[in-house]
């Protein structure tokens, strides 16, 4: 099981919250809940989305625990996750933990708009955790750097192809228009 949880309760005047907790210690994670409170709560999103939002952040967190990865500390060394560490977290994205089973074997992928939803999620977090750590540079480089690594984490977005597939051809031929357009013109025999 994770130790890294989304906990939701209500404050004293009534408005319901949510967090990101380690479960373990019973800490809430301090980024995390950083970026829900100004960057999810302040635009008045309500606490479905507040929720789903904390839960793509809490599976980010859950992934960094599994691969031993210190993600506050490797940013402010600029070492940012690579290539191979964005391809197993974007594959670590697909899973279905609803059943409650945290391992790799045995687990359902999810479907693509939640699998697009999530890496979306994560990669406008991490690039603001990268704005906050970095702040106190404000090299062009650096901004560059960052760009470069949310860049290669949204490019891992799956592409909804589906939409764009017609499987039957709607539009006529060239043929079709031909003979359309001579039963439409004036004087046609068939007009």
């Amino acid at each position: 099981m994770s130790s890294i949880c989304v906990d939701s309760f209500m404050l004293e005047n009534g408005e319901r919250y949510c967090h990101v907790v380690n479960k373990k210690t019973g800490e809430p994670l301090y980024y995390p809940n950083l970026y829900i409170t100004t960057q999810v709560r302040n635009r008045s999103e309500s606490i479905s989305t507040m929720k789903v939002i904390a839960g793509s952040i809490s599976l980010l967190y859950r992934f960094f625990m599994r691969k031993e990865i210190n993600i506050d500390e490797r940013i402010q060394k600029r070492i940012f996750l690579a290539h191979h560490e964005i391809d197993d977290l974007i594959e670590f994205t697909s899973f279905n933990f609803k059943s409650g089973v945290d391992s790799d074997f045995g687990v359902t992928n999810v479907k693509k708009p939640t699998k697009y939803f999530r890496i979306t999620t994560i990669a406008n977090y991490l690039e603001w955790l990268c704005k906050i750590l970095l702040s106190h540079t404000g090299q062009k480089d650096t901004i560059k750097e960052i760009l470069v690594f949310i860049n290669n984490i949204k490019r891992k977005k799956p592409r909804n192809n589906d939409k764009y597939v017609m499987d039957i051809e709607k539009s006529l031929d060239k043929a079709q228009l031909d003979s359309l357009f001579s039963i439409l013109s004036p004087g046609s025999n068939l007009n």
